[in-house]
Formats: C-alpha cells, sequence, structure tokens
C-alpha cells in the first residue's frame, strides 16, 4: 500500500509540474506578443510586407518609400507630404511613375506656376553612368557637381540654373538600364537639407 501512495503522489507532482509549465508557457507567449516581437507597419496600399510596387511604409520620424520595379529604398521627413496625384495632374513637369514629395500639402499643384518647392523622384530609361546620364542634359547652367557615394551606391550630384530657378539633382543607376533622378525644385537651405537627408538614405535592393 505504501508504494501505491507513494506512485499516486508523484503522479499529482507530475501533474502539478505540467501545469505550471503551461502557465509559464502561455505566460511567455503572452509577453512575447506585446512587448518584444516587432510590429508589423502597414503601407498606404493595405500591403504589411512592401508586396506592391510602390510601398510607402510610415515610422516615427520618416517615411520610407520602396520601388520594387527599380530595386531601391529612400526615406524622407514626415513633413514632407506625398502630392504625386496632384502634381502629376499638373502642367508643372513632366508625369513621373515614381513619387512627389512637397513641404506644402495644399497648394495647388495642378497649376504649373504653384509647384515649387517639392522633390522629385523619377525614372530614366537609360545605359549611361550617372555622370555620363548628367553629361548629357544641355538645360541650364551647371555647378557644384560631382561624384557621390551612398550606401555604398555611386551617383552624382548637381546644381542647375534655368529661368532662374534652381535646381538641385542626384542621379544614381539601378546597375541595369535605369537612371534613378531626384530632383528638388527650389533654392532654400532648409529644403536643401532634407533633400540631402532623403538622397543620402538611397539603398539598392535588388
Amino acid at each position: 500500500m505504501k508504494k501505491s501512495g507513494s506512485q499516486s503522489g508523484s503522479a499529482h507532482l507530475i501533474i502539478i509540474i505540467l501545469i505550471v509549465l503551461v502557465v509559464l508557457g502561455g505566460l511567455g507567449y503572452v509577453v512575447y506578443r506585446n512587448f518584444i516581437a516587432p510590429k508589423t507597419t502597414t503601407n498606404q496600399n493595405g500591403n504589411s510586407d512592401g508586396s506592391s510596387d510602390n510601398a510607402v511604409n510610415e515610422a516615427s520620424s520618416v517615411t520610407s518609400f520602396y520601388s520594387r520595379t527599380y530595386g531601391f529604398r529612400l526615406k524622407y521627413p514626415k513633413e514632407l507630404y506625398d502630392v504625386t496625384n496632384a502634381a502629376n495632374d499638373g502642367a508643372a513637369h513632366s508625369r513621373t511613375d515614381g513619387i512627389i514629395v512637397a513641404f506644402d500639402k495644399d497648394k495647388n499643384y495642378t497649376n504649373a506656376g504653384s509647384y515649387a518647392p517639392l522633390i522629385l523622384v523619377n525614372f530614366v530609361k537609360s545605359e549611361l553612368s550617372p555622370k555620363q546620364y548628367a553629361n548629357s542634359l544641355t538645360v541650364g547652367d551647371v555647378s557644384d557637381n560631382g561624384q557621390v557615394i551612398v550606401n555604398g551606391v555611386t551617383g552624382y550630384k548637381e546644381q542647375r540654373k534655368h529661368m532662374n530657378v534652381v535646381y538641385h539633382n542626384v542621379y544614381f543607376s539601378d546597375g541595369k538600364s535605369t537612371i534613378i533622378s531626384l530632383r528638388l525644385y527650389g533654392d532654400s537651405s532648409a529644403y536643401a537639407q532634407a533633400f540631402t537627408d532623403m538622397y543620402n538614405s538611397f539603398v539598392l535592393t535588388n
């Protein structure tokens, strides 16, 4: 009988240990899900995995733009507003497949006379290097030009003045047949710094 009682006590102990382990496991899972696991960010297209062609993901102080087609990612300050659709409806510049961001979201971007300042990210089919592409352009007076290296990617930076408007341009290549062009319309130190921060975040993802 003593042996039977000992076996019963051991069984109870094992059951208690199993219950404790299950409870601890459940608590650990809750803590992980709520405090440790990374949060999923949903982009403006409703995709949490960046599966759309052009995905915009919001962080605390910056917004990141990702193009699957051209294989790059860059960031811009959240105080800049995506005005791509409105600006594409205007006659201020050629339509872009990229993104257009501006400091003032309430401007009339369908009016060619009121679009600046803004930053335009566009794509040009070309097998030239960034420097060769810049040198092939004939519009405006060029200054402050030279090579830049951003996150291991070689690009070309320049400043052009045309019809009393200053353009800051940076060109990168996707390494295939496309020039990725970043252009700041407007000559302002505040905008120029935001533009510098933007092109310095450029990363090729392909």
